[in-house]
């Protein structure tokens, strides 16, 4: 199921990119979520399609030529993480920004129910669950039984 979720994530950003609406609708629930990074300025959440169809609307209003550049897709089971850079030119002022991202997109039933945008790579690991490139229950059991053997934390052992 995982490959799939990866192919329904690459798919919605190809769509992003063509300005596809019909298929980014089409690979969302329809009561999908996305949560912006809270230090991104007007940050919001988004629901629905009517969300999403706002959300593209806000992006039109300010800035032209928005496209997402994916550098790295990763499995995460009912997750996928995208991470790459977003390419940004200001409508009014031509100004031209990149900024690197990592979405963390929980799919269920071969749908986006969920986008969370971050900024950080590795906290968007964290939010999915992976800490040390493996599962957070997984990576804790690993830590525990290094200090039951008599390790540190700092000693790589």
């Amino acid at each position: 199921m995982s490959a799939e979720n990866v192919r329904i994530v690459k798919r919605r950003s190809e769509a992003f990119n063509h300005r596809d609406l019909s298929t980014y609708l089409m690979l969302s629930d329809p009561d999908i979520v996305y949560v912006q990074p809270p230090e991104l300025p007007g940050a919001s959440s988004y629901r629905g399609h009517e969300g999403i169809r706002e959300y593209f609307d806000n992006l039109g209003t300010a800035w032209e030529g928005v496209s997402a550049h994916i550098e790295e897709l990763i499995d995460v089971g009912d997750a996928v993480i995208s991470v790459g850079v977003s390419s940004y030119r200001g409508r009014t002022s031509g100004v031209e920004l990149d900024k690197r991202f990592a979405i963390v997109w929980r799919v269920r039933d071969g749908k986006v129910t969920r986008g969370e945008f971050f900024f950080d790579r590795e906290e968007a690991l964290r939010a999915a669950g992976v800490e040390n490139g493996r599962p957070v229950a997984e990576s804790r059991r690993a830590t525990n039984q290094k200090l039951k053997r008599g390790g540190s934390l700092g000693d790589g052992a």
